[in-house]
């Protein structure tokens, strides 16, 4: 039957449909229901719905209160900067300009600003609760701030105030019109080396050469363009000094003249002939159509492997390439699940080129509330995600820390095997890594000159408690020595790649991952999730296809790190 709260998570509602349900209940535009148990307003931010979002906080009925939580102590403003989509930024001001908390603390004592940096990721959003006052030092219940998750997703810059953005970007402007200034300058004065002249020669139409007249007239078309450019630059650089000196801040700082190149030198980083990512590093994006056929899904799949440096397993053309790609068209018209959004099929192939291991806690502790029965939800939906795609003979390894190892598995063959385990024993979570997966699954490998691995690793390992019977840094250690291994056997480091989730709410084992989560010596293998697995699983556990994207984007998580780096 219809309701208020379901109408506002589906975008129905209406100023009519409003009035009728608040005529024989008024207090329901502020309590918790529905089939997701959010308030009207947290229902409508969910899917970003904004019509909504604006009716219930201003209409000439009753006003919704922006801060009333729904299930795990989340407003609104948290709902938003977890699960909404789109209209994301003009929701958020909307809910701050309808007097919410910007510093409003979940049941985890996470504020809104917390999940826009760790979970959406949007730069937007960070910069506006950034600009309405957001703390950056209120800490969690995982002893995190704003600023500390900043720095691990890489979003630091998000955080400073408007003035510190303005002035930056003037330093910015500076810097480009000295850029330029120095190519046109260093292009003709033959102090150039010629991979640096190629590459400008590539990137402006620029030679250099002054040749004959038609060669002029070539050079003409770009070289004008590229004053244009310069003068382009002088005008924003002096909009945003005018701006800055009205707002009082940095207005005496002065364009770079071309005596001013020699200092600016330093700056400049010649490219050289095998550095490809280097030059693209520089090139616009520009958007490309997504792929359709098999035959542009393979394509798409070839150069992922190229260029994450995968090829060392995958050569041009590989079958296994191919068969991915064959399956990722089909999933692309799957109408009953969202992985086959373009999206989330590039996640899904970055994923199945990957063998998954996954590296269950089965110690004495997992028979506390439903981390077991969660554990095994939970794993046999990463089985069936990471085998969507790739062939049918190519299976999970499946790993526990007490119990007996399973190879090549099904997603049945893992919940089966699951299933039949009683939880027992210690957390020797490090010392196991090393002796049932390490050990036979890539150090027999590549130590053995006629052998080489087939895939690289993803390990993804879910824990409910801190390690016991070993040294508390072993995990650490072994990721160490895992890595100096690849290198030392010709292999890049992220060839394994490590993610681990915590089950549960002990203390110690958060303290743990959040101390692993900051040791610089793996941080470039190893993913630390920052959500209670068990937790989230329960949030979306009546919606499989939201859930099936959130563990995609989960398993995927360090893979794209280390493609992105």
């Amino acid at each position: 039957m219809a309701n208020l709260h379901d109408d506002a998570f589906r975008g129905k509602l209406t100023l009519d449909r409003l009035k009728t349900y608040l005529a024989s209940s008024p207090s329901a535009i502020n309590s918790v229901g529905g089939k997701n148990s959010l308030t009207p307003l947290a229902a409508a931010c969910w899917n970003g719905h904004l019509d909504v979002v604006n009716l219930l906080l201003d209409n000439p009925i009753h006003l919704a209160d922006p801060d009333v939580p729904s299930r795990y102590g989340r407003t609104p403003l948290h709902i938003v900067t977890t699960h909404a989509r789109i209209r994301r930024m003009e929701i958020v001001r909307a809910l701050i300009d309808a007097g919410a908390d910007v510093d409003a603390r979940d049941e985890d004592d996470f504020t809104p600003l917390m999940y826009a940096v760790a979970e959406v990721r949007d730069k937007d959003v960070v910069r506006e609760l950034v600009d309405r006052g957001a703390s950056l030092s209120q800490q969690n219940k995982h002893n995190q701030t704003a600023r500390t998750l900043a720095r691990e997703a890489g979003l630091e810059d998000e955080l400073r105030t408007r003035e510190e953005r303005s002035s930056s970007r003037a330093e910015i402007i500076n810097l480009l019109v000295a850029l330029v200034v120095f190519i046109l300058a260093y292009v003709n004065s033959g102090l150039v080396e010629d991979v640096i002249k190629g590459t400008v020669q590539q990137l402006y139409g620029i030679t250099g050469t002054k040749g004959t007249k038609g060669q002029d007239q070539e050079i003409k078309p770009a070289f004008d363009e590229t004053l244009k450019d310069i003068n382009d630059i002088r005008e924003e650089r002096k909009k945003m000094k005018d701006l800055e000196v009205n707002g009082g801040s940095r207005g005496d700082q002065k364009l770079v003249d071309g005596k001013d190149i020699d200092e600016k030198n330093s700056l400049i980083t010649p490219i050289s002939p095998d550095s490809p990512a280097s030059v693209a590093s520089i090139i616009p994006d520009v958007s490309k159509p997504e792929p359709v056929t098999v035959e542009e899904f393979s394509s798409a799949v070839n150069q992922y492997a190229h260029e994450t440096n995968l090829e060392k397993f995958f050569a041009p053309g590989d079958p296994f390439l191919e068969e991915l790609a064959k399956s990722a068209a089909a999933l692309r018209n799957d109408p009953t699940t969202l992985l086959g959004s373009p999206k989330n099929i590039k996640r899904l192939i970055a994923l199945s080129l990957y063998q998954p291991v996954i590296y269950c806690d089965d110690s004495g502790s997992m028979h506390k509330g439903n981390r077991w029965s969660d554990q095994r939800e939970l794993v046999n939906r990463v089985a069936r995600i990471s085998t969507k795609i790739v062939p049918d003979n190519l299976g999970v390894e499946l790993r526990f820390i007490n119990s007996k190892a399973s190879s090549n598995l099904t997603a049945a063959d893992v919940d089966a095997a699951v299933t039949a385990v009683r939880p027992s024993g210690g957390t020797a979570i490090g010392t196991v890594l090393r002796r049932t997966i390490l050990e036979p699954l890539v150090y027999e490998v590549i130590s053995d000159p006629n052998r080489k691995l087939s895939r690289p690793l993803l390990i993804c390992t879910i824990t409910d408690g801190c390690p016991s019977g070993e040294p508390q840094t072993m995990l650490k250690d072994v990721i160490v020595e895992c890595k100096r291994r690849l290198v030392d056997a010709g292999y890049e480091p992220h060839s394994v790649m490590f993610s681990i989730s915590q089950l549960g709410d002990d203390k110690k084992a958060t303290n743990f991952l959040n101390d692993l989560r900051h040791e610089h010596e793996i941080r470039d293998v190893l993913y630390c999730t920052t959500d209670r697995l068990d937790s989230k699983f329960q949030e979306l556990a009546s919606n499989e296809k939201r859930l099936e994207e959130w563990l995609l984007k989960l398993l995927t998580k360090p893979i794209m790190d280390a493609g992105a780096e």
